[in-house]
Parts: C-alpha cells; sequence; structure tokens
C-alpha cells in the first residue's frame, strides 16, 4: 500500500454524542462517518438505549453506530451485544471492555456477524490482542492515557526526593498545570500517548490486522488533528469540539474585509 493510501484510509470523523439535535446540525456538514456513545453518555444526556434512538440516528449518519453494553460480564456483553445489534444489524457495532471477558465476548458476538468496538484501551499490549481478537473498532484513549501517563512520570520525579508513596499521591492533584515539573510530565505523556496510536497503526497494517483504530477522550479540539498526523483511522469528537474547529477569526476578519469591500462597491 502506498503512503498516499494510508493517509486516505485515515482521519475519519464520528461524533461522540446520544443527541439527536447534535448529531443532526453536524451531519448537515458532510463530514460525519459513524457515531459512538457510552454509557456514561447515555445516562448525562438523558436518553433511552432504545430501536427508536438507533433508528433516528441511522436515519441522519447511515455509518457505524458504538452501543456499549453498560456491564463487565461475558454473559452480559453476549446476551446484551446481540439485543443491541437487532435494533439495526447493518449499523451497530456492540462495545465491549478491553478486558479478558471482552475478548471472549468479541470471539463470541463474531459467530453471529455482530462487529465489536473494543473499548477502553490504554496500552499497545492491549491494542494488540484488542486486534488479534478481531475488533472491528480498537479504541484508544487519548487523554486517559496521558492523564495516566503523566502521573506516573510525576511519581518518579517526587520519589527521587519523597519516599513515601501516599505522600506522592497526595502531592499530586495540587501540583500546579503551569509548573516545570507538571509541563515536563505532560509532554512525556503526550508524546507517549502518540507514540502508541503510531505504533498500534504500524502493528496492523504490517501484520494485516482489519481492525481501525478510533481514538477517543478528546479534550480539545487540537487533539484531532494530532491523533490523524499519528494514525488514527477515526477519531470520535464531542460536539463542541467541531464548533471549535470550524472557527478562526483570521477566517472571520478575512470573510467580513471581503464582504465589505463588496458591499462598498455597490454603493459607488
Amino acid at each position: 500500500m502506498s503512503e498516499f493510501s494510508k493517509i486516505m484510509e485515515k482521519g475519519k470523523l464520528f461524533i461522540d454524542t446520544a443527541m439527536i439535535e447534535e448529531i443532526s446540525e453536524v451531519a448537515t456538514w458532510g463530514i460525519l462517518s459513524g457515531v459512538t456513545t457510552n454509557p456514561k453518555i447515555i445516562a448525562t444526556q438523558g436518553v433511552e438505549m432504545s430501536p427508536e434512538l438507533v433508528k433516528k440516528i441511522v436515519d441522519i449518519v447511515p455509518g457505524p453506530v458504538s452501543l456499549e453494553v453498560p456491564s463487565n460480564d461475558y454473559e452480559e456483553f453476549v446476551r446484551l451485544g446481540k439485543l443491541y445489534h437487532s435494533y439495526s444489524p447493518e449499523h451497530v457495532v456492540i462495545k465491549v471492555a478491553m478486558n479478558q471477558q471482552g475478548l471472549k465476548a468479541t470471539k463470541e458476538l463474531a459467530k453471529f456477524g455482530i462487529p465489536t468496538n473494543i473499548t477502553a484501551v490504554y496500552t499497545f499490549d492491549q491494542a494488540v490482542l484488542a486486534g488479534r481478537a478481531g475488533g472491528k473498532f480498537v479504541s484508544l484513549f487519548y487523554n486517559r492515557i496521558i492523564d495516566t501517563k503523566r502521573d506516573e512520570f510525576l511519581t518518579v520525579q517526587l520519589s527521587k526526593t519523597i519516599a513515601d508513596k501516599a505522600v506522592i499521591l497526595s502531592i499530586l492533584p495540587s501540583i500546579k498545570k503551569d509548573s516545570e515539573l507538571y509541563l515536563e510530565a505532560d509532554k512525556k505523556a503526550r508524546d507517549f500517548a502518540n507514540n502508541d496510536i503510531r505504533r498500534t497503526r504500524e502493528f496492523f497494517d504490517s501484520h494485516g490486522i482489519k481492525s481501525e483504530i478510533i481514538v477517543g477522550s478528546i479534550r480539545h479540539y487540537t487533539d484531532v488533528s494530532t491523533a490523524i498526523e499519528h494514525g488514527a483511522h477515526i477519531v470520535t469528537v464531542p460536539t463542541k469540539f467541531f464548533t471549535e474547529m470550524s472557527f478562526h477569526p483570521g477566517t472571520e476578519k478575512t470573510i467580513q474585509e471581503f464582504n465589505d469591500a463588496y458591499a462598498a462597491r455597490n454603493k459607488k
């Protein structure tokens, strides 16, 4: 596969919400390839996981819709996976946890032609297992990976002068985000997360693994382009960051300048 072909296979955008109004608005921009949800989104947005909700979503975005089983049990993964998939067999992908139960469920659901999105992947090792298990999607939790690694790097630094781990853990939340210590750890953590995306993509490509990498846990609009640059097939994005991505004051100023010039010409 050429480098150009690899680039063209990256950069699809999913929306990370269950709110029909939000999906409808962003879909009018012509940029969406799918939708992801999770139990926290469903709970906080006050919607119900139902065939009616799924039908509304796929009528707007006729792509993959990830529905997560709110459990950590193999039997529930399989039972609810079959139920949720029946809501729209052409579109629904079942989200299962990245653990032994989720891997087992991925294999079992595949027997019924039910695709899975193996979620909450924090490490390259987990991504390897998820890809080998045959998940249609493998979801890396970008900023949660950064949070974890940042704390690890900070702990290493603090342990050079503080022996008591309990004391270190109590200090971590109070470290100022503009301090040199925090910024250095944050940079290392971001480099680690970016490298995890790159390594996962390279492993999948070189070993013929068909799973697509979804990068989620997006907390800033620039996370989207960063994930794509490092090899994500897909980035799933909360609605507010799509809005931020579409705006730049320079664009607004320039367009206003052009429009004002045209209006002035017509007044002559």
